[in-house]
């Protein structure tokens, strides 16, 4: 088995404890990439250690730190724009919007009989409102 390129971080508790103590210094953790900044490593080599079960967990408590940091932010802030395009790419945050309507619809019953028209209204008078 060929030697790779040694850990940049032997053990989770030392990537985790590094994150921590640059949150402590600075009092912010803006982003994935500041994190990993913060490490003295890339972004990619942040989620190539991620896929590391041993590090899966102290990483997303990491990034789930950058991830309050930019919700307050972009509460916070005057221009939001940016910090909400972050939360959006980095976190799966989405917009949504409500589209409410009055339409009414209308039911076509030519050919029914007296007797199916009186068994649908029956059903109908059984249901709750849906108004």
């Amino acid at each position: 088995m060929g030697a790779g390129r040694p850990l940049k971080f032997e053990t989770p508790e030392d990537i985790e404890s590094r994150g921590w103590d640059y949150i402590e210094k600075t009092g912010v953790m803006s982003t994935v990439t500041g994190l990993a900044r913060a490490l003295g490593t890339t972004r990619q080599t942040l989620c190539d250690y991620q896929k590391r079960p041993e590090f899966t967990d102290a990483i997303k408590r990491l990034k789930h730190e950058c991830e309050h940091f930019m919700v307050q932010r972009a509460l916070t802030e005057k221009n939001q724009a940016a910090n909400i395009f972050l939360l959006k790419a980095n976190y799966g945050y989405i917009e949504t919007s409500r589209v409410e309507t009055d339409q009414t619809h209308r039911l076509a019953f030519d050919g029914l009989t007296e007797d199916q028209l009186d068994a649908l209204d029956a059903e109908l008078a059984d249901r709750p409102d849906q108004t």
